[in-house]
């Protein structure tokens, strides 16, 4: 039968001093059954469809979109340890930092470097610190170009009138375009210069994972959706991918369809309210929309959105599928999912309903039914563009906004299995029965000998938990670091089912079946 244990958070037994005696015996090696988890910082590399850590487990992202205010110019250190702590607590494992394009470029042609050491590398430092790897992208026009201070673009690539949306079109179609500005050459080869400097900057950083050159593109006015996508949004991905890769950063490079819109299908499809998607008459559907893999690895990043622009909350489950087909078969996939209106009220008018934390249920269960890596950003009130803010509008404020929403720290009050020792087959997580499962098979090709890493935070299990493991299968808990740390069994296949002391299911296999 399976090998069942049980964690009590306040059990004293006298054994345990024996217990780790016998531990110092056998357990001391590198790769013993007891030793520590893995060290910081988290360096990944791409293996297929898989991000890999440096032992070669499968790592999957649960992270966090901060943006950094456009008038910001320095960070309070002191108070951002707390929030990342408390995101650390939650299991984020990711911090994707955006940058403005106009705190680096104030000026045409002149970099003004500071905000990297005064803003981004404290953050970098502090995700590191804490357990993430990070994630560098560049916010130019925003959703939309050239808008009311602060925006992101610079103001010499706005025209004068900025509140006027004609000439804020016409600055976005300028920019798509590759027109000159007035006082020089395309804009789009300032910001090309701009990453080739970036890349240049951090390519021997490990805590640094991947660029993302182009945060959420949105068609203008003055292009086709279709177009777009297919030319003019590729055109210019590829150009500041090679500026990127002139540099060898050996980074990953995320590349991002059109914000806001479907263009991974040219039907719809139809979708149950439990999320699972449906292709209507057996028909493809056609991909208007694909990875390209004469670059550098590529990482596909669409954003999902919730509100007005991303459709009804349930849709989630069939982007997510529709994206993973555009990448193919071996194609790395990282999920941006903006769940917008957190902290608001509803506005049947526009679609946009209150239950946020509905559509990151719904996204966090897609990722885990698709065994991809995401970001969310929350939308909370702190930063609120097309605003007229003051400098007290800090980075640091959004990320401990983040990290004290309730609404946002019930939503992730779940395990998330960060580290896999073998190739995950599925995870599954009951938030009514606290009861989560993951099966996973070893790795014919990368043979692994450290154990899983599920993270469980605290609160998860306050009467503690059972364990329930494939025969042979060994765990154990690391209450510093909140890891549950699972040891291979005899077995090629493993199952691990975690729940509330006492709330083991009955019917779990002894041996998991072929899942595949």
């Amino acid at each position: 039968m399976a090998a069942v244990a049980r964690f009590a958070p306040h059990a004293q037994c006298p054994a345990l001093f024996l217990l780790a005696l016998l531990g110092l015996a056998f357990g001391c090696a590198e790769r013993g059954w007891l030793a520590a988890p893995v060290p910081e910082p988290l360096v990944l590399h791409a293996d297929g469809r898989w991000l890999r850590d440096q032992r070669n487990r499968v790592v999957l992202l649960r992270g966090v979109i901060i943006a950094i205010d456009p008038v910001q110019t320095i960070l309070d250190i002191e108070p951002g340890r707390e929030a990342f702590r408390a995101l650390q607590a939650r299991g984020v494992n990711l911090l994707r930092i955006v940058v403005p394009w106009g705190a680096l470029e104030p000026q045409a042609g002149s970099l003004s470097l500071e905000i990297l050491p005064r803003a981004v590398d404290p953050l970098i430092r502090l995700a590191s610190a804490h357990g993430m790897t990070v994630v560098l992208a560049l916010d130019l026009f925003d959703r939309s170009p050239c808008e009311a201070a602060p925006s992101p673009a610079p103001g010499w690539a706005c025209p004068v009138q900025l509140d006027d949306p004609m000439t804020s079109e016409a600055a976005a179609c300028a920019f798509w375009r590759a027109d000159s500005f007035e006082g020089g050459g395309p804009l789009r080869a300032h910001v090309a210069e701009l990453w080739r400097y970036l890349a240049d900057h951090y390519r021997d950083d490990a805590r640094v994972f991947a660029f993302d050159p182009i945060d959420e593109p949105a068609t203008p006015a003055c292009l086709r959706a279709e177009d777009f996508a297919r030319g003019t949004l590729r055109a210019t991905q590829d150009e500041f991918a090679r500026s990127i890769e002139a540099t060898g950063a050996r980074q990953l490079l995320l590349t991002e369809p059109p914000a806001g819109t479907a263009l991974f299908e040219t039907m719809p499809l139809v979708e149950h309210p439990s999320g699972e998607q449906h292709e209507r008459q057996g028909l493809q559907p056609e991909p208007l929309w694909e990875a390209r893999p004469d670059l550098s690895p590529l990482v596909l990043s669409p954003h999902l959105q919730a509100g007005s622009r991303g459709g009804p909350e349930g849709h989630v489950g069939a982007r997510m599928a529709s994206a993973i087909r555009a990448a193919g078969p071996s194609g790395l996939v990282l999920f941006g999912v903006v769940g917008a209106k957190l902290a608001q009220r509803s506005d049947e008018r526009q679609g946009i309903r209150a239950s946020s934390p509905e559509f990151l249920t719904n996204a966090l269960k897609a990722l885990d039914r698709t065994l991809t890596s995401g970001a969310i950003w929350p939308g909370t009130d702190d930063r609120v563009r097309g605003e007229r803010r003051e400098p007290a509008a800090r980075t640091l404020s959004t990320i401990e906004s983040i990290a004290k929403n309730p609404a946002l720290a019930e939503v992730l009050l779940r395990p998330f299995a960060q580290r896999v020792a073998g190739l995950p087959q599925f995870v599954r997580w009951d938030p009514r029965r606290r009861l989560f499962h993951l099966a996973l098979r070893d790795d014919p090709l990368n043979s692994v000998r450290d154990p899983s890493v599920i993270h469980l935070p605290d609160g998860l299990y306050p009467e503690g938990f059972d364990v329930r493991l494939t025969p042979s299968g060994r765990w154990r808990f690391d209450q510093k670091t909140r890891s549950l740390l699972i040891y291979r069994s005899r077995w090629d296949e493993h199952l691990i089912v975690l729940a509330p002391r006492g709330g083991l299911p009955a019917a779990v296999p002894a041996k998991p079946a072929r899942l595949n």
